[in-house]
């Protein structure tokens, strides 16, 4: 795993830096005390290295969860806008015809998703 940007500063102990989002911040803090855990003798090199590899795991699977709801909710977004007129339409007369045209609509967005895949 590549070397995060803030480990340095987390191994010479140095506050917070600013900017930080709560996962970094949190990753930052467990490094900044795994770090003073190892310099002061409570831990090894071979379990601080292992507990490292551990946290940077997280942080990217923290990371990988979070874009992944961005891009569900971004998907929601998209179908929400593209049916727009269907919904609203159906809403207001639910008929048949009506409820075939929101079909259709959510159809077209399948076909558009199909066709970009």
């Amino acid at each position: 795993m590549d070397k995060l940007p803030y480990e340095d500063a987390a191994m010479r102990g140095a506050p917070l830096p600013e900017g930080l989002d709560l996962t970094d911040a949190a990753v930052y803090v467990a490094l900044r005390g795994l770090y003073a855990f190892h310099q002061l003798g409570m831990m090894d090199r071979k379990e601080a290295a292992a507990e490292k590899q551990r946290l940077k795991k997280l942080r990217d699977d923290t990371r990988r969860q979070q874009q992944f709801e961005r891009d569900i909710a971004q998907k929601r977004w998209e179908v929400i806008k593209a049916t727009e007129a269907a919904r609203s339409r159906f809403r207001l007369d639910p008929t048949i015809e009506h409820g075939f045209d929101l079909c259709a609509a959510i159809d077209g967005m399948k076909r558009r998703r199909e066709e970009t895949a």
